[in-house]
């Protein structure tokens, strides 16, 4: 069975939580850096479905003189469960 991946929205609901853990300091080591590895893992996500929804806005805008004609763009395939972000510039 198929793991489902979070919507954008609370992918970034979830990070916006976890910044606010890390900086509230209350969190014991083993806790903060579990905390900043999910972080990191939301980061990458959300990074992975705005750039997805940035090549959809390309493909109807490059198509639009044509009749909006639009293809459907396979969604990112990598799972959250990856630690190691290949672009950590952010």
């Amino acid at each position: 069975m198929a793991e489902e991946q979070p919507s954008f929205e609370k992918a970034y609901s979830d990070l916006e939580i976890i910044l606010q853990q890390l900086e509230d300091g209350k969190l014991s080591l083993e806790e903060s850096i579990a905390q900043y590895q999910q972080g990191m893992q939301l980061i990458l996500f959300c990074k992975q479905q705005l750039h997805h929804a940035e090549l959809k806005i390309q493909e109807v805008s490059a198509d639009f003189e044509g009749g909006m004609k639009t293809k459907p763009i396979e969604a990112p395939s990598q799972k959250l469960k990856s630690t190691k972000p290949t672009d950590t510039s952010y």
